[in-house]
């Protein structure tokens, strides 16, 4: 894949997984932590790379979908994210 091409998929790859920020959830702020798991995703065809045990592992996998838990930290817990701003 040309560094064109990766760079068009990572664009979509973007979109897409800003498009599955479910309610109650925020995308990653960390820029560093979404552009790696973009990479592992398209190194993995789609997949996590978190390597879960989820049932489904096309991102978003069933863990994020259907359990409300993302083990690579894609999607982050809006309630979480409070409530380690407010132990700063």
């Amino acid at each position: 894949m040309t560094k064109e091409e990766l760079e068009k998929n990572k664009d979509f790859i973007l979109a897409y997984v800003k498009a599955n920020v479910k309610e109650g959830w925020i995308l990653n702020p960390n820029e560093k932590i979404v552009n790696g798991i973009i990479k592992g995703l398209i190194r993995n065809n789609g997949e996590c790379p978190c390597h879960n045990e989820s049932e489904e592992k096309n991102c978003p996998c069933s863990g994020y979908r259907k359990e409300n838990h993302c083990c690579c930290s894609l999607y982050l817990k809006v309630s979480n994210v409070l409530r380690g701003m407010q132990k700063v």
